[in-house]
């Protein structure tokens, strides 16, 4: 189970991707279909493809609202 402002990344294949631009990615990323798309977009321009035998798989539990503690 993921806690609020936590996500989690899970790959199978050669998915050349370091373990920063996962997190600056991440810190980016609205929501798990973002953080796909901004991973695999640092992927293709490295390997210019998209194997057949890669699965990534992304989930984000990002807080619904604020608190007003912290307003």
């Amino acid at each position: 189970m993921l806690l609020p402002g936590e996500g989690g990344l899970v790959c199978c294949g050669d998915f050349y991707i370091e373990p920063l631009e996962i997190q600056i990615e991440f810190s980016k990323a609205d929501n798990a279909t973002d953080w796909l798309a901004g991973l695999l977009f640092r992927h293709t321009e490295r390997v210019r493809d998209i194997a057949r035998e890669l699965f990534v798989l992304t989930c984000i539990n990002r807080p619904v609202a604020i608190s007003p503690d912290f307003s």
